[in-house]
């Protein structure tokens, strides 16, 4: 007598991401720009030529980031952006600006720190007149994952980094107590060897306040667009 015995098939284990694990969006979500079909300049004494126009998009600001498309389907932990356009407070006296961005739908709060570091005139749709919108970098972190603990300047020398970046914001997760100190970094546009030492020389400071960090303890975590290769 045969006996048979059921056929089992083998499956892969799906995958699982450690209860622990942090996820880091690092973006650039600077406004989406359309290139004029006329000449118009800025009416400065320099009579600088404004060359793009607005998309019809909203304003780039982090509640509407994080309510896009994009961001609801990379939820993170932790957001280092650039080129926001937080326009509600280019008014405000403080270089450095902190607020809350409640999300109802995730039902997360995230606490942000946003920086100043530049601005674009662009053209409105008519092109027959233009406007400046500023925008800054910004560290956001979900504050059911993290508290913070304080900020670390950089130092007088590293003004690069001082002009192109938010400070070091420095953070506790509150489970396993790990503290980490995360930067929100936009790089200058290198043209000629003068802006390209200026770039070379953010990338030195940045190494240097790294080394510093992680004798004091913390991991870092830097979100960065530099407009050029380090490497």
């Amino acid at each position: 007598m045969t006996r048979r015995f059921p056929v089992t098939r083998a499956r892969t284990p799906t995958p699982r991401s450690p209860s622990n694990a942090m996820t880091v969006v690092q973006h650039n979500i600077g406004q989406t720009t359309y290139r004029m079909t006329r000449t118009l300049t800025d009416g400065s004494r320099y009579n600088n030529p404004v060359v793009n126009k607005t998309s019809a998009k909203r304003k780039r600001s982090v509640k509407n980031y994080l309510h896009s498309t994009y961001a609801a389907l990379n939820h993170a932990d932790l957001y280092c952006l650039q080129e926001v356009q937080e326009t509600g407070r280019r008014k405000s006296p403080s270089p450095v600006q902190r607020f809350n961005v409640r999300h109802a739908r995730k039902k997360r709060t995230y606490a942000c720190t946003y920086v100043r570091t530049g601005y674009f005139r662009y053209a409105n749709p008519n092109e027959n007149d233009s406007f400046v919108v500023p925008h800054g970098c910004v560290v956001a972190y979900d504050t059911r994952r993290f508290e913070r603990v304080g900020e670390r300047a950089h130092a007088n020398e590293h003004e690069a980094l001082k002009t192109r970046s938010t400070p070091w914001i420095l953070l506790r997760e509150k489970t396993s107590r790990t503290v980490y100190a995360v930067v929100s970094v936009h790089g200058i546009i290198p043209s000629g060897a003068a802006r390209e030492q200026r770039a070379v020389s953010l990338c030195t400071q940045l190494e240097r306040e790294i080394r510093a960090l992680r004798k004091d303890g913390y991991r870092c975590v830097i979100g960065a667009d530099l407009n050029v290769n380090p490497f």
